[in-house]
């Protein structure tokens, strides 16, 4: 409310009704309610939810003073109930009514708590009231049409309590406790302790400064662990480093070694495809050559068959010996003409393989061409087969260091990771060989860089007092 407001009248005339009324619509548990605050401490209790529903409005007391009764104006509980409701609006024209029923179902008291969020009246939305729950059903029917409700109905007090202090826009629970303490209030009292009690919310604090104080010890144990581990880290970089040579020298090499079996394949690849056409050119051949030979085996058939023909001719002819020596000469001519056709195919295929680009000699002149360009094409050859033959050679010798140079870092890298110090593995492995010439243990012949130890918190200085030791550091 905008302005205080005074409520006055007569005894008897309800203004603590009306004010238990209010306190029983917002604050709905009994225990945080206590009816007619206003009359003092001797007649706190003497009203309930029951009598004021049964309408009690008096006390009789019998002639002998022992014993008394409570009057109502309805004493019929079949018919008797209650109808609590409060309407309540903002500036941004937004309602919630609060309503609770009270009635009797035999002698025991029925509760129905409800929150709407629109103006109720209890004459237009209550009457005609039953204790069979029809007033229920016809408020449902208008209000709750569809997926929007609009009247929440509660069967338990604490459950109507906490929507109410939502829909309110209350802090908390303890705003109920607050309004009920004020509603009845005449002495205030010590301020500190009412506000205390009844205006704050009650908090562990002991608790809470435990939880605080294990929350800080897992921050300090964590900062600690991730100081130990950016120490290890750092300690570790070195090593590191080490690794990522040795890994790159170990890329080398088996790139080396990669290059090196493709190489071979690719030769082998290259003599087999080599071969393999070769082959195919001398079975072409071959076969031609059967069909040549069938061809002149038949040839050779007609012509023995005319040679006797003709040496009966010339056995009869005087001239037969001058026919038989010219007989001869032709057969010489003709073994001569067969085994330069022979000698030009060679040629020709020969021509063919070094590709050439004249193959077949028309005279002298271009076989003599032919000829000077087969000896440039062989001296060619030959600068290619004697290069990659160095180049071989070269892949081979630079896969033998870089197997020596990975054989020294690895042994490097393992005499490192096994010292407590930076004495070169050279001399390392001098006084291993010393000592045992001598029959000595490694320990008893230190380096002098090795008693020469910097203390735990001065680390940082211990490079420049190994450079600056340097010359004397390796004597024993």
């Amino acid at each position: 409310m905008e302005r205080p407001s005074l409520l006055t009248g007569a005894n008897g005339s309800g203004k603590t009704t009306f004010v238990d009324a209010l306190l029983t619509l917002i604050v709905p548990e009994k225990r945080y309610r206590f009816y007619n605050q206003s009359s003092g401490s001797e007649k706190k209790g003497d009203r309930t939810e029951e009598s004021y529903v049964l309408g009690g409005y008096s006390t009789t007391h019998s002639d002998n003073g022992q014993s008394s009764r409570t009057l109502y104006l309805r004493e019929n509980k079949e018919v008797a109930y209650s109808i609590l409701l409060a309407h309540f609006s903002n500036e941004a024209d937004q309602f919630v009514t609060l309503f609770q029923v009270r009635w009797f179902s035999g002698s025991e008291m029925r509760r129905v708590f409800a929150i709407a969020h629109k103006p109720l009246h209890i004459e237009d939305d209550f009457r005609p009231f039953d204790t069979s729950g029809t007033w229920r059903r016809r408020i449902d029917q208008q209000y709750n049409k569809g997926s929007r409700k609009q009247v929440e109905w509660f069967d338990a007090a604490s459950r109507y309590a906490q929507r109410m202090v939502e829909v309110l826009g209350m802090q908390s629970m303890q705003a109920l406790s607050l309004f009920n303490q004020t509603m009845g209030i005449k002495v205030l009292g010590e301020l500190n302790e009412f506000i205390r009690t009844n205006m704050l919310e009650p908090r562990n604090m002991e608790q809470e400064f435990q939880e605080l104080k294990k929350h800080l010890s897992t921050l300090i144990d964590a900062q600690r662990n991730i100081e130990k581990s950016e120490e290890q880290i750092r300690l570790l970089q070195p090593l590191k480093k080490h690794y990522l040579t040795f890994r790159e020298q170990s890329g080398l090499a088996q790139q080396a070694r990669t290059e090196i079996d493709t190489s071979k394949i690719w030769l082998k690849y290259t003599k087999y495809h080599l071969l393999d056409s070769y082959v195919r050119q001398q079975e072409e051949e071959l076969r031609s050559l059967r069909r040549k030979d069938e061809e002149a085996r038949m040839e050779l058939q007609n012509l023995r068959e005319e040679e006797r023909t003709t040496l009966n001719q010339l056995e009869q002819n005087k001239a037969g010996q001058r026919l038989q020596q010219l007989e001869k000469d032709r057969e010489l001519l003709h073994q001569q003409v067969k085994e330069a056709e022979k000698a030009s195919e060679r040629f020709s295929e020969w021509c063919d393989l070094l590709r050439l680009d004249e193959n077949k000699p028309a005279d002298e002149a271009s076989y003599m061409r032919i000829k000077r360009e087969a000896d440039r094409t062989e001296k060619r050859l030959a600068t290619e087969i004697r290069n990659n033959e160095e180049d071989a050679y070269s892949a081979q010798d630079q896969l033998k260091k870089a197997t020596e140079e990975k054989q020294k870092i690895e042994t490097e890298l393992n005499i490192l990771l096994n010292s407590k110090n930076n004495i070169p593995s050279h001399l390392i492995n001098l006084r291993r060989d010393l000592c045992a010439e001598l029959k000595l243990e490694d320990h008893e012949l230190p380096f002098a860089g090795e008693l020469v130890q910097v203390r735990g918190d001065q680390l940082d200085w211990q490079p420049a007092m190994e450079k600056l030791l340097n010359p004397w550091l390796f004597d024993y």
